[in-house]
């Protein structure tokens, strides 16, 4: 965008570079040797539309003051610009002016940069166009002009190559604008070297762009942190609802194993009532035995103290006492395998339970030998059918 600074005219003495101090002027120079350098100044000094600046703050646009357009301005560029000129001859002049510290009041500060404007165009050739920037870090004017002299390109002769003619211009624009404001002129013959307007603006935008990187940096940090902070947020959540989750299962479970246990402590009472019942039936079995021993006893003695009938006699008492004890046998043996049933019950985990639950409700079982019948159905079928189908196989 900028052309290289060959001359820089200051109130300091140094040409070439730029000088800032507090209470002293500022007034710099750029030469500007292609068309091309003319109308990037032109777009970034006009604030052309198709045109972003990178110190400029859009949202105070409307503060600056401009001269014309960017349109007029590199219109009438173009129509004082000679047609017939040198190759190499410098086509256009920059000016920067400002102050190191900002005017008190707006009325000072308009006329301060008026001033400037009549000095570049009294000595400088005619100025094409100016404007003043209050939308960059400090406030500035910047004008071009076309470096004529008897209607051909010097600016040579206007701004010189020689260091005493700098110093005659520097003096000059303190005697003319800067003393009268209350400026002072730097000091003359100065070693000090100080960055030109590209190298200060180069400096600008790399602080411009650390600040940016800096910026996108925290931000990315911020999301990156917010992000783990929903991840975690998000795992909570879900660690929650699995809790409940496990907390219903559970809940479910205990109120199963509550059930069988029911169910187990109604079996017990069940089998203890039957063993009850079976001691009693032996008892009850044992004193009809004995009480047709009796009776048989007692028949067989009124005739003369031996049975009539020997063999029938003693088939009866065969009869009497086999199927007496054929029934406490029965008894005895269905008691002991419901205590080896029950004590197997016992032995199973509550998980094996819960299975065994599961599917005397899926097959609409009420009790386990119901639910033993159902299985061993279903085994019989399976063989049934494996048989048919090793049958049709061959």
């Amino acid at each position: 965008m900028w052309s290289e600074f060959h001359n820089s005219l200051e109130l300091s003495g140094a040409p070439a570079y730029t000088y800032f101090m507090a209470n002293y002027a500022i007034f710099r120079a750029a030469k500007l040797k292609t068309h091309g350098d003319a109308t990037n100044i032109l777009k970034e000094q006009m604030r052309a539309e198709d045109y972003e600046s990178k110190r400029a703050d859009p949202s105070l646009s409307d503060r600056n003051t401009m001269s014309a357009t960017y349109d007029e301005a590199i219109k009438k560029f173009d129509e004082l610009l000679p047609k017939k000129r040198r190759k190499n001859a410098v086509i256009g002049l920059n000016f920067v002016v400002s102050a190191s510290q900002e005017f008190e009041d707006s009325q000072t500060e308009k006329e301060f940069y008026e001033d400037a404007v009549k000095f570049i165009g009294e000595n400088f050739g005619e100025v094409v166009a100016w404007a003043i920037h209050r939308d960059e870090t400090s406030t500035h004017l910047q004008a071009v002009s076309i470096p004529l002299v008897d209607g051909k390109l010097n600016a040579r002769k206007l701004i010189g190559g020689d260091k005493h003619r700098m110093e005659q211009i520097q003096t000059a624009f303190y005697e003319e604008v800067g003393k009268k404001y209350g400026l002072e002129r730097g000091q003359e013959k100065s070693q000090a070297t100080h960055k030109t307007v590209e190298e200060k603006h180069r400096a600008e935008e790399a602080e411009i762009q650390k600040k940016r990187e800096q910026a996108e940096a925290e931000l990315q940090k911020a999301k990156k942190m917010s992000a783990d902070a929903f991840i975690k947020s998000a795992e909570l959540i879900s660690a929650k609802y699995k809790m409940a989750e496990d907390k219903n299962a559970l809940d479910k479970r205990k109120e199963a194993l509550e059930s069988l246990e029911t169910k187990l402590n109604d079996k017990e009472l069940e089998i203890n009532e039957k063993g009850r019942k079976v001691t009693g039936w032996v008892n009850h079995a044992k004193e009809n035995s004995l009480e047709i021993l009796h009776e048989v006893e007692k028949s067989e003695k009124n005739r003369f103290y031996f049975p009539a009938k020997p063999f029938e006699f003693f088939q009866k008492v065969k009869a009497c006492v086999t199927g007496a004890w054929a029934l406490v046998k029965g008894l005895t043996d269905e008691n002991e395998n419901l205590k080896t049933r029950l004590k197997s019950w016992r032995s199973l985990s509550p998980s094996k339970l819960e299975e065994i639950a599961g599917k005397m409700k899926a097959h609409g079982c009420e009790n386990y030998e119901q639910l033993e019948e159902y299985e061993n159905n279903q085994k019989r079928e399976a063989k049934k059918q494996k048989s048919k189908e090793q049958i049709q196989g061959r």
